[in-house]
């Protein structure tokens, strides 16, 4: 086209000066990946051997620090061994924490692998016989000191007196952890269903927290005791190992949290969590007991919680202690709202494989999220139980649910079940659209409804669920103190019986008439919320300050609607000492007790009994303590008993008005005497009250009274015995108009006489009516 285009010259240069890259020694390695050495050790003793991977090609002698390389001393120390580790650069050191590391190996020692691992930092994985030690603790890059300006690295060994060691073999290849796969830095094993992680590993791709949840399914195969353990980090960095072994970096740039797990001498998990901000690190539940098995399945599931909140799951158990709270999503997650997964195990010189395994069977970031409301986690085993639906996101679609008991499963019809055994339940729900399908697993216990308060179950502080604060048990009871602590006891209280009292001594509670330090007792419809000082959950709260060393007590009934003040009382009671609260069923309402008072009033009568249980007819208790500057010991409760039945009478009498007639006539004067008998206090007093079709009252004299116009009357019987008990009991009577008397004007002798026994009738009604 418009294009002039002319090759001027064409000439032929040599080709600069290339040195000429000498054939592999035996002894070297391509310093690019992966460097492998394996020591067969035939006896060890006194100095032990040293190891040296070095950028010269020569043999070095006893402790001979080379310019530029690693060297790796092994000495004897009893039954196991002391590692020292140094890394040579242009002549100067570069020290690690590795220096005089204790590790365990066999005692004949056999094939000591020592493995690096290139990362893409440069820095290496060190590892010795798979287990990841030294992650980046040298300041400068191991492969760039250990290679030659071909690549390549040396290998020799020195022994020292009383030792054999000889190398066996020197590669490229990682001989004791296999190839990686797609998505892993590591495996040991890879299936179908899933891959085995037995050291440090991380999942290559970023997770979508953005998306607000993401899961982790795994099965934890092996998890010794003593001092192995497996970690498990979401950090705001990828491709890099965090987890059990992070004391080891103490200096770690991302941001995030970690939780590890090791095993309890009854072979279940202890749960130890610290968030990662920067440069530091905040422990947040460190050594604590769990329910769960130290192997078999388990899942892990984080979710977004509003714009920088979390919700952490174990096996669909949340993690509720307040410290997850200081755990926020914009320290998970990068720039683009992903976060990053790793595992991590260690144990104390062995093979993780002998110590810690796990198998990964899925890392999720998109499904179908199944929203399911809370409710409480605790059934009675033979009563009917109604479980919350199930949604897909905020959709009105519901899902379909099952509940199972080990293999057997349960029927669920309009989404209740009835529980036969005590145990363990699962319920499970369901959701399938097409290519996609989600199912989300919630776990309940099923208990003994009537041993459920037993004192040996109460006392045991592991039943108490504990938000803040502490929990302590001793031969009076449960001990619950805290700066700002709650927690609630995880075992329904039936409230069939028609009385639930608690019976505790508050220990200690600072004088201070600013509120700055109260305790309080709960009785709530649900057994998992966040904190019953905010009133998270329906029911019934009364909390207790200290006023001048007297009790000031304080009630409020929560519902749906809000919250209604009932009382603030300064009583005669010791502020510090021994106190009980009692709830009675009165009807649909409820009657209160503190101690032997009753609390009174038209804000009490307002409260539904059906308000403080759940669907169960359950209610929980929950306690809370606060103290605004002091420490834990300025608000301390004991919880000494729980009664369904006290001492009070709890029955109302019985009223008997069967011989008041249903019909009358106008102008009759109606009988409408009863009889009331109580349990307790035998013959009681009824009183009578009588409404007119008009609506208005009507005078009662002597169990009498006369209708004077026709229609339905109602007639109101109310019985109270001593104890305050109250019956009541309405019937209707329904009085007709009087028929008219026709006389014959012929008048006869015994017509006569009709009108005047009618007369004198008459006559006698009104004189027996005044």
């Amino acid at each position: 086209g418009a294009t002039a285009a002319t090759v001027k010259s064409l000439t032929t240069e040599p080709a600069p000066d290339t040195p000429d890259v000498p054939i592999k020694p035996e002894n070297a390695i391509v310093a690019t990946e992966v460097a492998s050495v394996v020591v067969d050790v035939n006896a060890i003793d006194g100095e032990g051997f040293i190891v040296y991977v070095t950028a010269e090609n020569k043999e070095y002698g006893w402790c001979e620090e080379p310019t530029n390389g690693l060297y790796a001393r092994f000495v004897k120390n009893g039954d196991t061994y002391l590692l020292y580790f140094k890394l040579k650069t242009n002549g100067a050191s570069a020290s690690s924490e590795a220096w005089g590391h204790g590790i365990e190996l066999p005692a004949d020692a056999g094939e000591v692998y020592l493995t690096l691992i290139k990362q893409e930092d440069g820095t290496a994985q060190i590892l010795i016989n798979g287990v990841n030690y030294f992650t980046n603790h040298f300041s400068a890059s191991v492969f760039d000191s250990i290679k030659d300006e071909y690549g390549y690295a040396y290998v020799s060994i020195v022994t020292g007196g009383g030792t054999e060691a000889t190398v066996a073999s020197i590669s490229n290849q990682r001989p004791y952890i296999p190839n990686s796969t797609e998505n892993w830095s590591d495996v040991v094993e890879e299936t179908e269903e899933y891959v085995v992680l037995a050291s440090g590993a991380y999942y290559k791709k970023g997770l979508k927290l953005e998306d607000g949840h993401i899961q982790v399914n795994l099965s934890i195969e092996t998890l010794t005791s003593g001092s192995a353990r497996m970690g498990f980090a979401f950090m705001s960095l990828p491709n890099k190992v965090y987890g059990a072994s992070y004391q080891f970096e103490q200096t770690i740039t991302a941001t995030g949290f970690i939780m590890w797990f090791t095993r309890a001498a009854n072979n279940t998990l202890v749960v130890n969590m610290l968030n990662v901000e920067t440069g530091r690190f905040d422990f947040m539940a460190l050594g604590d007991s769990s329910n769960y098995s130290a192997t078999g399945m388990f899942k892990i599931d984080l979710y977004r919680k509003g714009d920088n909140n979390l919700s952490l799951f174990f096996n669909d158990v949340e993690f509720t202690k307040s410290s997850i709270n200081d755990v926020h999503y914009e320290d998970l997650v990068d720039s683009n709202g992903y976060t990053y997964f790793s595992y991590d195990s260690y144990s104390e010189g062995e093979s993780p494989i002998n110590n810690t395994v796990i198998k990964v069977y899925g890392v999720y970031d998109s499904f179908i999220n199944i929203e399911v409301p809370d409710f409480s986690k605790v059934a009675i085993a033979g009563r009917e139980m109604r479980i919350p639906k199930g949604k897909v996101d905020d959709s009105s679609d519901y899902v379909s649910a099952k509940v199972l008991f080990g293999e057997t499963e349960i029927a669920v019809e309009n989404w209740r079940f009835t529980p036969a055994e005590v145990g363990n339940y699962t319920i499970v729900y369901m959701y399938e659209n097409g290519e996609l399908t989600s199912e989300r697993r919630i776990a309940i216990s099923v208990v003994d409804g009537e041993k459920s308060f037993a004192n040996e179950n109460l006392w045991n502080k592991d039943n108490w669920v504990v938000g803040g604060g502490s929990a302590s048990s001793d031969e009076d009871g449960v001990t619950i103190s805290g700066k700002l602590g709650y927690q609630y006891y995880n075992a329904p209280l039936l409230m069939d019986n028609g009385y639930i009292g608690v019976d505790f001594e508050i220990k200690a509670i600072t004088n201070n008439s600013e509120y700055d330090q109260w305790i309080m007792v709960a009785l709530v419809t649900g057994g998992t919320f966040t904190s019953p000082a905010g009133f998270a959950a329906d029911g019934l709260y009364f909390w207790f300050t200290n006023h001048s060393g007297y009790l000031m007590i304080n009630a409020a009934y929560k519902t749906a609607i809000g919250v209604d003040y009932l009382m603030q009382d300064v009583t005669t009671l010791p502020a510090v000492g021994k106190h009980t609260i009692g709830v009675m069923v009165n009807g649909e309402g409820v009657r209160l007790f503190v101690d032997t008072v009753e609390i009174t009033g038209q804000a009490v009568n307002r409260m539904y009994a059906s308000d403080i249980v759940n669907s169960n007819n359950c209610t929980y208790l929950a306690i809370t303590e606060y103290s605004a500057d002091g420490t834990p010991a300025d608000a301390q409760i004991t919880i000494n008993s729980i009664t369904y039945v006290n001492d009070r009478d709890l029955n109302a009498p019985v009223i008997d008005r069967s011989s008041v007639a249903t019909e009358a006539t106008v102008g009759d004067e109606i009988l409408v005497n009863a009889t009331a008998e109580d349990e307790e206090d035998g013959e009681v007093l009824v009183t009578i009250s009588v409404i007119d079709p008009l609506g208005e009252a009507i005078s009662v004299v002597n169990g009498k009274f006369v209708a004077e116009v026709a229609g339905d009357y109602v007639i109101i019987f109310t019985a109270v015995d001593a104890a305050g008990n109250t019956a009541e009991d309405r019937m209707q009577i329904t009085v007709s108009e009087a028929s008219e008397n026709k006389v014959s004007c012929a008048g006869s002798v015994g017509s006569a006489l009709m009108l005047l026994v009618g007369a004198a009738l008459l006559f006698a009604t009104k004189k027996n009516s005044k």
